[in-house]
């Protein structure tokens, strides 16, 4: 506790803090005890006056009636008792200015000098016979607050030292332990791995204060950036495969074109040789093969064409409800002979988008395809699920309970010519067609897949009316 408290001295805001709490309380100490000590010490000049006010009025009348009839032994009897009271250090009778009688002496320093005239009243008129004269020392006084300072600066110094470090131990407690953790958590904050939230040590239950809000604050704003960071992440890697899609789709396309026309030539060339040649002729059917190959590298190629770009197939609208089903159809026997349960959850309303009916339907097939492929022979479960989202968007979604995708695998899906199969089944160009098509007709597509999980292929398409 102590070395935490120490180490927080050493901080700036310790220093400041200190400081300052001390500062304003010596401040507020020197104004307020200086502002005591000057009142009682003109407290204590007002009643040394009352004092030799009352003292003269107690005795002029004896000192003038001693003086009148001469009697020399009362009037300094008087006098030495005038100056036996407290403070009282001169008393004297004048007359014209000459002491006639006098108890004590004046004092050296400070005092309180008075003078009052001696009357008596003879045969109805006042005769005047001297002057009462009477000094009070401002030494006893001046001791006094001397004293008062220094007792009043002891004890408010005590206190002033107390009341500082008991303030610097409640802001260690309350403020300065908890902007230290602040600031470790802040300092050691990983944005990107999962980092858990603070929580300050010593905290009541259901405490909401200052430094709980803050924390709050604070833990909310490392939850929104490492969900902006994961979030940014993700969209680089959707970026660069976007960027790659693209370059390869110019790619395709200019591969498609350089090899159209030649490919063309040796069709022809093959269909003239197959008229010539008889059909029993052992060259006929060579031939024959080779106008099929050339045929089936004449789709390739239109595949690529297709690939960044859609057919000039006019557009209509479709409903999407009706084409899945068409769709699902006709593979009902392939579905009851690998064993796979097809599950179909299609919202209330309608599902119309605008688009090419062809593609769309080559879209759906082949994730279908992929789908079937994935599941094999062990069967499984096949869900079709098509929604109406609220922002006029209409999303379908294909899932498996399949083997998944590997993660190494994850990110080359939409390219052309990958592929994982091992015979040659395909080549690879069944989702990087898919990919071009769903793009050509405003819509997005992404996959949710892990190893074990299964995989599910969501395409979103604008409601037909509000593309």
């Amino acid at each position: 506790m102590f070395k935490s408290l120490s180490s927080s001295f050493s901080g700036r805001i310790g220093h400041k803090l200190v400081w300052r709490i001390l500062l304003f309380s010596l401040l507020i100490t020197l104004v307020s005890s200086g502002l005591t000590i000057y009142l009682d010490h003109r407290q204590g000049v007002v009643n040394l006056h009352r004092s030799l006010t009352l003292l003269a009025e107690h005795n002029l009348r004896t000192l003038a009636h001693g003086l009148w009839v001469l009697q020399e032994d009362q009037v300094k009897l008087q006098l030495e008792a005038v100056t036996q009271v407290e403070d009282v250090a001169y008393a004297a009778v004048l007359e014209e200015g000459e002491v006639l009688w006098q108890s004590g002496s004046l004092p050296a320093t400070s005092m309180i000098r008075k003078s009052y005239p001696l009357r008596v009243i003879h045969r109805g008129e006042e005769q005047y016979l001297g002057t009462f004269d009477v000094a009070a020392s401002l030494e006893g006084l001046n001791n006094h607050t001397r004293h008062q300072v220094a007792s009043i600066l002891l004890s408010k110094g005590v206190e002033v030292f107390v009341a500082a470090a008991f303030l610097l131990l409640m802001a260690h407690s309350l403020v300065t332990r908890h902007l230290r953790a602040m600031a470790d958590h802040v300092a050691n904050l990983n944005i990107e791995v999962p980092f858990p939230p603070l929580r300050l040590q010593n905290r009541s239950a259901g405490s909401n204060d200052e430094p709980d809000q803050v924390v709050e604050s604070l833990n909310s704003m490392q939850e929104r950036g490492q969900k902006a960071y994961f979030f940014m992440k993700e969209n680089e890697k959707r970026v660069r495969q976007v960027q790659k899609l693209e370059a390869v789709g110019k790619l395709s396309g200019s591969f498609a074109h350089e090899f159209g026309n030649p490919l063309l030539g040796i069709r022809y060339a093959i269909r003239g040789m197959i008229q010539d040649l008889d059909k029993n002729s052992p060259h006929w059917q060579t031939m024959h093969l080779a106008q099929s190959e050339c045929e089936r590298m004449q789709r390739l190629i239109t595949d690529l064409q297709n690939f960044n770009r859609p057919t000039n197939s006019e557009q209509v609208p479709l409903d999407l409800h009706e084409l899945l089903d068409s769709i699902l159809l006709l593979y009902t026997q392939l579905f009851t002979k690998q064993d796979i349960t097809l599950c179909k959850e299609y919202g209330n309303g309608p599902a119309i988008i605008l688009g090419v009916d062809d593609q769309i339907r080559q879209v759906f097939i082949n994730f279908l395809i992929n789908a079937i492929e994935a599941l094999g022979d062990k069967g499984g479960q096949i869900t079709v699920r098509v929604e109406c989202l609220e922002n006029s968007l209409v999303q379908v979604s294909l899932t498996d309970d399949g083997p998944g995708i590997p993660e190494e695998d994850y990110s080359r899906i939409f390219e052309p010519f990958f592929t994982t199969k091992d015979e040659v089944e395909g080549i690879g160009l069944g989702l990087s067609v898919s990919y071009g098509i769903v793009k050509a007709h405003y819509g997005t597509i992404e996959v949710d897949s892990s190893v074990g999980q299964g995989t599910t292929f969501i395409v979103t398409f604008p409601f037909y009316g509000m593309r």
